[in-house]
């Protein structure tokens, strides 16, 4: 098996499939997953991240106030998972900020 240090987003996903990596749990190249690492390219930037989710809006808010004090950086969005009235609501922490904030996973994606 090669052990080249992957350059690209691509061979990255390739060797992470060649040393069988659960791509249900990594989105690498924009495969869906619902809990877990990802990486994005933003212009010339990777971001590496780690997403959960939650379907109460109020505990959302909460962890949002939460990060927001930590000074923690994070993307947020919510998607129809359960239908247009019932959406539910995804924390992307990224790079390794998600050290710091694992304890939080317990606390508000408890689903």
């Amino acid at each position: 098996m090669d052990d080249t240090i992957p350059k690209t987003v691509t061979e990255l996903e390739n060797w992470m499939k060649a040393h069988c990596y659960n791509f249900e749990s990594y989105s690498i190249t924009g495969n869906s997953i619902y809990e877990g690492f990802g990486i994005d390219k933003s212009g010339t930037i990777f971001i590496w991240y780690y997403t959960g989710f939650c379907s109460d809006l109020s505990k959302t808010v909460l962890l949002k106030k939460e990060l927001d004090t930590m000074n923690i950086k994070y993307l947020y969005d919510e998607i129809p998972y359960y239908g247009n009235r019932k959406p539910i609501y995804r924390v992307f922490v990224l790079g390794c900020d998600i050290k710091k904030t694992i304890h939080l996973k317990e606390k508000y994606c408890t689903e």
